[in-house]
């Protein structure tokens, strides 16, 4: 090996007759195009990730556009939902264009009616003529669940979607006009919308006068079938009570409870009658599970010896019910009694009362001693443990004992107690100043 010089004046030194850049270079070859192969799998791998995310991003977009879509789609306006022109609707004063949902309808129904003339006495008898009261409504024959009232269906039980398509035909109706739009909603407005909104129920034994009662009540649309949405509740079973369309009206099952009757004169007992609060707390477990009463403004418990008439509820009601909602409370109707306020024959709550409940009961399970008390005595002692607030309405209930009022009272929402068929109709046509109705 020796060193040369080129003609830059650089020197080599000679390795076996070959200049070193050379031979070293020669001797690097493969490594280079190791080097070179794997930058080109890097470059490639990197190019083909850059393509792939953008499938993957438009596929992940998809249901969060689907799902603005079938917002878009389920958002009714007002002029949608009543038919109501920009002239019609600039007389209302209203917006057509403001984003409406389901349970502003009831609330806008009256000031649409206004601007037509359709606004209506909601205490008036329906059209039907077979129908003789405002509280014994007509049987719905195409509504296929178990609420009896089609005009009581203001908002959300009056409202059927479908799941397999995204776009259906909504027909609104308000008296006689009928105006369709697109949409995946499908509302029907009564003509007399029944406000406040209530959810009734009852618990009838399988035994004695209370389910002969009750069968009575449906087959005329009576007493808690004159209510929004009703359910009938009993350890019985499921009984049928007759016929509403093509539906059979079955009792919902509650379990079995081994009750005793109170003796005031034991201590901790605060009643004759039966101490049937444990009973009650697995009634009021099965309301929460049904969950319809989260559609309504309150829940009334009624018993099934009671005439009631629920659209004079809904007129005592009335000035406690907000528009953005109800606060917690519960209507004491007992003044005269001083132990007790709340009689079990009506009991009135608001379902935001019951919410506080149901996320509360635990505190009066474990801090009231109950097992002595009747269910309204518990009930009004757990709402007033939990701090709900209460309102007297003592012309609520015409009872012997708390305000005692005659059938003839048209004030008076609830009388009791009327234990057979016969005097529970002859107090409810003595109240309306009319015959028993039809049977339905």
């Amino acid at each position: 090996d020796d060193v040369q010089e080129d003609a830059g004046n650089r020197l080599f030194l000679v390795e076996q007759g070959r200049l070193l850049p050379d031979a070293v270079a020669e001797q690097d070859q493969p490594g280079a195009a190791w080097r070179r192969s794997v930058r080109a799998m890097l470059f490639l791998a990197c190019g083909f990730a850059s393509f792939a995310v953008l499938p993957m991003a438009w596929f992940r977009s998809q249901p969060a556009l689907q799902a603005l879509q079938l917002h878009q789609a389920n958002t009714l306006t007002l002029a949608e939902v009543m038919g109501v022109t920009d002239d019609s609707a600039e007389n209302a004063n209203i917006s057509t264009s403001k984003a409406l949902s389901k349970s502003d309808v009831a609330h806008l129904f009256d000031s649409y009616a206004q601007v037509k003339g359709l606004a209506q006495n909601t205490s008036a008898p329906t059209s039907n003529a077979s129908v003789q009261n405002a509280s014994v409504p007509t049987s719905s024959t195409s509504s296929p669940g178990p609420s009896l009232d089609s005009d009581a269906q203001v908002e959300v039980t009056a409202i059927t979607r479908t799941a397999t398509t995204a776009t259906t035909t909504t027909t609104t109706t308000i008296a006689t006009t009928t105006a369709t739009s697109t949409t995946s909603t499908a509302i029907t407005l009564p003509q007399t919308p029944k406000l406040p909104s209530l959810f009734c129920f009852a618990l009838v034994m399988p035994q004695g006068p209370e389910l002969a009662l009750i069968k009575s009540h449906f087959m005329r649309r009576a007493g808690i079938f004159g209510c929004n949405d009703q359910v009938v509740f009993s350890s019985g079973g499921h009984i049928a009570l007759g016929v509403a369309g093509n539906t059979t009206f079955h009792t919902l099952p509650v379990p079995k409870v081994v009750m005793t009757k109170g003796n005031v004169a034991i201590p901790g007992q605060t009643t004759n009658s039966w101490l049937n609060t444990k009973l009650f707390m697995k009634v009021f477990e099965a309301i929460l599970h049904d969950g319809r009463l989260w559609m309504h403004d309150w829940v009334v418990k009624v018993d099934a010896d009671a005439v009631f008439f629920p659209d004079r509820l809904r007129k005592h009601v009335a000035p406690l019910t907000g528009h953005n909602g109800t606060d917690a409370m519960y209507v004491r109707n007992c003044g005269k009694n001083p132990y007790i306020h709340l009689m079990g024959a009506i009991e009135v709550f608001s379902k935001q009362a019951l919410q506080t409940y149901f996320d509360n009961k635990w505190k009066c399970e474990s801090q009231l001693l109950w097992q002595g008390w009747g269910e309204d005595y518990y009930m009004e002692h757990c709402l007033d443990h939990l701090g709900v607030r209460y309102v007297d309405d003592y012309k609520l209930l015409g009872q012997s004992g708390c305000e005692f009022a005659p059938c003839s009272n048209g004030w008076f929402a609830a009388f009791h107690p009327f234990k057979d068929v016969n005097s529970w109709w002859q107090c409810w046509s003595l109240s309306t100043g009319q015959n028993q109705p039809q049977l339905v």
